[in-house]
């Protein structure tokens, strides 16, 4: 078997399949990690070979996650945003972190 680790969370795959592959199969979004096998990184066309460990390294920039439709975030909280209608109602915790930074805004001018 391949072991696919992300955070502290481990997956296994068949080996014999390509990174891209695994990575769908797993419901992980490709552009949202990097993948490395003994410290050097792989690309999505790589054939993961039974014994392999890859560490998938998640991604993160800058700037609000309510312009981009493909990455989980805490933000969104942990769901994955498949369309810009799911992300431009905010949930009612998205909405009370925003009234309360807006809050602290006001107060320190």
């Amino acid at each position: 078997m391949v072991k696919l680790i992300l955070r502290n969370k481990e997956y296994e795959v068949k080996p014999g399949m390509t990174l891209l592959s695994a990575l769908q199969k797993i419901d992980i979004v490709p552009e949202s990690v990097i993948a490395t096998r003994e410290g050097e990184m792989i690309l999505e066309d790589e054939i993961l070979k039974d014994g392999d460990v890859i560490k998938l390294i998640a991604v993160i920039s800058g700037g609000s996650c309510h312009t981009c439709t493909c990455v989980r975030c805490k933000c969104c909280e942990g769901r994955w945003s498949s369309s810009p209608q799911d992300v431009s109602r905010p949930s009612p915790k998205q909405s009370q972190r925003r009234k309360k930074i807006a809050s602290s805004l006001r107060s320190s001018q």
